[in-house]
Formats: structure tokens, C-alpha cells, sequence
């Protein structure tokens, strides 16, 4: 069976652009990362063009890998409490 991950995407930004035309303001999403890594850079850019193509603004947050766990959590409080920010994509990896 053969998927075409391209084609899904284009699918779901559709229907995601077309939801977002209900919205007086478009919603924000906010990506945190923790730590300096490549891949996660690429994916992050990946989400951040999609985003604005879709005319979601995103912003990141980024935290330092010796983060500590319960900062982190605050961290995330005040982003869900955050009226501004309607959606949280914590990154992964994390580390341990």
C-alpha cells in the first residue's frame, strides 16, 4: 500500500484554511524546543513555513538542554493560559 504524505498534507491545509476563515484573528501556535539539534531545527522550519503559508503565526521558545524540568512546566502553564496561543507543539526529543 502506497501513501502519498504529500497529497494528506494538502488536504489537511485545506481544510485547516478553511476553518480559519471563521476566525477574526488567526490563531497562534507556539513550538518549544529544548536543546540544539539539527533535525529538530529542520522540523521546526518545516511547521513554521507551513504556518505561515496557512497564515498561522508561530512562534518558538527555545530552552537550554540542562533545563530544568518543573521551569519547563511553568514554562508551558503560562503558554496555556497564554489567550493569545492557541496551540502547544512541544518538540521532541527532550532530554532525559
Amino acid at each position: 500500500m502506497l501513501v502519498d504524505g504529500k497529497a494528506i498534507a494538502a488536504r489537511v491545509c485545506e481544510r485547516v484554511a478553511s476553518a480559519l476563515k471563521g476566525f477574526s484573528s488567526p490563531p497562534c501556535l507556539a513550538i518549544v524546543v529544548v536543546g540544539e539539534h539539527p533535525a529538530v531545527a529542520q522540523f521546526v522550519g518545516i511547521k513554521k513555513k507551513t504556518g505561515e503559508a496557512l497564515g498561522i503565526p508561530v512562534v518558538e521558545y527555545h530552552f537550554p538542554d540542562h533545563v530544568d524540568a518543573d521551569a519547563l512546566r511553568r514554562a508551558l502553564r503560562r503558554l496555556g493560559a497564554d489567550d493569545r496561543i492557541a496551540g502547544i507543539i512541544v518538540q521532541l526529543p527532550l532530554p532525559p
